[in-house]
Parts: structure tokens; C-alpha cells; sequence
């Protein structure tokens, strides 16, 4: 088989999606068609056999439509967007989970992607390893607001706020002297009315607790400040990792070993994520050679 026959045969598959007159291409069509010159080179280069090849291209667009389905929820409804870009992190901006995009789905594409070295794409490789590790560190950047980064049990301030930094600006100060006049303050208040008024037993059990719990808060401060210093540490590690994404040709290597440094710190990425990487990288170096040899 010459390159015109896998050409011809894309050329085929092709019509099969192309979008009646009219209507707009979808972002998962556009980055097939770029794909589909590099799918058909490889194809001639390995000699496949042509169904074999339309088989595994018709299940690339799959992936990508796919692909385009589970990440919707990350862009505007109304707005024409790319399959994927890169995205912006703040403390409040993945607040809400009904914004987060369907993270199983695009596991269970990267899953069988990488099983399929035939229809390995760069930008796609990209994409998916962007927006996996976009998820996760959503549910991080989370998981540490909603506990003061490890600090606290809970931060009430944050779940009020629904996103909005200003108003979580107010209620974070608020919520800290509530929880020092509920806590410390107000059994003492109450304890030594209680003790005044002759309920010496009661009274003094609340003075107690009030000591108990400042003699607590204070013996477990340095381990909780040490602990939300290592955990933002994990989570600004994860970010330089993200951000290295931004630029879309990054070397894998480079990315294995700073995912390697973030490992040390204690920061647990997806298996799925690293698969993917290791495959890309795989991939790229068979490529590259193949090429030298040529």
C-alpha cells in the first residue's frame, strides 16, 4: 500500500462526518482532519492493512467527539471553543463541582487511547493530560479551602462564600472569633455565672472544657501550621507542573521529572495520568527514531 491508498482511504471515513452545508465544524472534527495527514503517514510507514486503518481512525473522531462531550462543562455553552485549552486556576474559581468536567469519561478515553499507539496524536496526548490533571488539582485546590489547608475540620467561611473572594474576605475573620467566643470564651462567661448562682460542679466543668480545649488548640498548633505549610507546598508544586502545561509541545521528560519532585513531596497524581505520559513519551522516542533511521 502507497500513501495516496491510506489517503484516499481517510479521505473516505472522512465523508462520513463531514458536516452538511452549512453548519459549523465541530472542534473535534477540526483537530481530526489535522490529525488524519499523520495518521495516514504512519499507516504507509508500518504497512498496515487499510481496514485495520480506517477501523482505527473512525475510532479516533470517536474519542475526540467524546472528548469534546465530557469536557463541555469548562467552557460557555454559547461560545465556540477548541477541544481543550489550558485552564485558569484560582482559589475561588473551581468552587463549584457542577462546573467540573466528567472526569471518569475522559479517563476511560485515555484508557483505551493509550492501547491504541496507532492513532497516538500529540495535541490529543496534550489534551488529555491536561485536563486530567485540571480535574485533580480542582478537587485538591477544594478539599484544602474547605479545611484551611489541613488546619480545621471544616471552613464554613468558604461554603458560605460560594465563590465569591470578597465576601469570603468578610466571613473568614468573622467565623474565626465566633468559633474563639463559642469555644473559649463563652463556657468561661457561662461557667463562672453558673458558679456565682452556686452550681459550683457545673461551673467548673465548663471552665474545664474551656481549658481543655485553649490547652489543645494551642499544644496542636505547630503540627497543624506544619501541616498546612506542607500541604501548600503540594498544592503550588502541582500548579508549576500545570502551568509547564501551558506550553502544549513540553518536552514528556521534562514533565516525568517534575512530576518525579512533586512524588517526593508527597503529592499522588492518577495512574492514569502517569500511563499517559510514559506512553507519550514512549511513543515520541519510537517516533524519533524511526525518523533518524529513515
Amino acid at each position: 500500500m502507497t500513501l495516496d491508498d491510506y489517503i484516499y482511504a481517510a479521505e473516505k471515513v472522512r465523508e462520513k462526518y463531514e458536516p452538511s452545508h452549512g453548519t459549523h465544524r465541530s472542534a473535534a472534527y477540526v483537530m481530526w482532519l489535522s490529525a488524519l495527514p499523520f495518521y495516514a503517514n504512519q499507516a504507509a510507514r508500518d504497512g498496515v492493512n487499510i481496514d485495520y486503518f480506517c477501523n482505527q481512525i473512525d475510532e479516533a473522531m470517536r474519542f475526540f467527539q467524546d472528548f469534546l462531550t465530557a469536557t463541555q462543562p469548562a467552557f460557555s455553552k454559547h461560545s465556540l471553543r477548541p477541544l481543550w485549552s489550558h485552564q485558569r486556576f484560582g482559589l475561588f474559581n473551581q468552587f463549584n463541582p457542577q462546573n467540573d468536567i466528567d472526569i471518569r469519561k475522559i479517563k476511560e478515553i485515555a484508557e483505551s487511547y493509550i492501547n491504541r499507539p496507532m492513532i497516538y496524536f500529540e495535541l490529543f496526548s496534550w489534551c488529555l493530560v491536561d485536563s486530567l490533571l485540571f480535574a485533580e488539582i480542582s478537587s485538591f485546590y477544594r478539599i484544602m479551602m474547605s479545611t484551611q489547608y489541613g488546619g480545621a475540620p471544616a471552613n464554613p467561611a468558604y461554603f458560605l462564600a460560594k465563590g465569591n473572594e470578597k465576601i469570603y474576605t468578610y466571613l473568614k475573620p468573622f467565623f474565626f472569633l465566633f468559633g474563639l467566643i463559642v469555644n473559649y470564651i463563652s463556657p468561661v462567661i457561662v461557667g463562672y455565672f453558673l458558679v456565682e448562682a452556686g452550681h459550683e460542679i457545673i461551673g467548673g466543668l465548663l471552665y474545664a472544657i474551656a481549658g481543655i480545649g485553649a490547652f489543645s488548640f494551642l499544644a496542636t498548633y505547630p503540627k497543624r501550621v506544619k501541616r498546612q505549610k506542607h500541604n501548600k507546598a503540594m498544592l503550588q508544586k502541582t500548579l508549576e507542573i500545570y502551568n509547564l502545561l501551558n506550553n502544549e509541545n513540553m518536552p514528556r521528560q521534562q514533565l516525568q521529572l517534575e512530576i518525579s519532585k512533586a512524588t517526593d513531596l508527597g503529592v499522588r497524581f492518577d495512574k492514569t495520568i502517569l500511563s499517559l505520559i510514559k506512553n507519550d513519551q514512549s511513543i515520541a522516542n519510537s517516533l524519533s527514531h524511526t525518523h533518524e533511521t529513515t
